[in-house]
């Protein structure tokens, strides 16, 4: 356990449409090279009676059949940086950071797409951990695998359970004084039940986090956003409390 002194937060992210406000990686990269794939992924998935992860493996799998390289792939990244609103946001807690333990990222991405994209974004010393699906090239092909095999959760899907990971970032602490949400999905909703009084969860605004939220009763204080420019606003309002 790490004995925390003082105020201490620990901030956590999830990735798509919430850091990287602006898109899903998994999608949009299957968009930048094969499109009529991007419009039949949902499809395929529903046919084959497949989790997200096996899907975008499979995906890959078509991309790199179609001469998609790594190289593509990076530079297919490379047009989606952090936004100029989420950079500052970052900036803002490493100013904070005697009173931030942690900011880290908990995503249903895949590592190698986060991590170009930080790299894009000069962006990766800000966070000290991230929990996400791995992925590895082998032989020119991305092949992503599931973070663990989610049996016992029937909130979120099989292949990440974030209200796990949750509970383990937390007990990794003696003494956490608030913990900061953000999010946007449904996989967002088991960890933010899970929240105390004394915490925010920032559910992005008409996405379905805060339907969920309001539809049901949890302890922390949500915050709704539109967008960067919007989430900094309110981040700058809950750090000064």
């Amino acid at each position: 356990l790490i004995d925390t002194m003082g105020c201490s937060r620990v901030i956590i992210w999830d990735f798509d449409w919430s850091l990287l406000e602006q898109a899903n990686s998994d999608t949009y990269i299957i968009r930048v090279f094969d499109q009529e794939l991007s419009k039949d992924i949902r499809t395929v998935m529903k046919q084959n009676q497949w989790g997200w992860t096996r899907t975008m493996d499979y995906a890959l799998e078509v991309l790199h059949g179609n001469g998609v390289s790594q190289h593509d792939i990076k530079n297919g990244f490379s047009t989606i940086p952090l936004t100029e609103s989420m950079m500052k946001i970052l900036d803002l807690l490493q100013q904070e950071s005697s009173n931030v333990l942690e900011n880290i990222i908990v995503s249903d991405a895949n590592t190698v797409y986060i991590d170009y994209i930080l790299e894009t974004s000069n962006a990766n010393q800000y966070f000290s951990r991230i929990f996400t699906n791995q992925a590895e090239w082998e032989n020119g092909q991305l092949r992503v695998s599931p973070y663990h095999n989610n049996d016992f959760c029937n909130m979120c899907p099989d292949n990440m359970c974030k209200g796990q990971i949750y509970e383990e970032i937390f007990n990794d602490f003696n003494n956490i004084s608030q913990i900061i949400y953000i999010g946007d999905g449904r996989g967002d909703f088991c960890p933010s039940q899970k929240l105390r009084s004394c915490d925010y969860v920032f559910a992005r605004k008409n996405y379905p986090l805060e339907k969920l939220i309001a539809e049901s009763d949890i302890e922390a204080e949500m915050v709704s956003w539109i967008d960067g420019i919007d989430l900094l606003s309110k981040f700058k309002e809950v750090l000064m409390k």
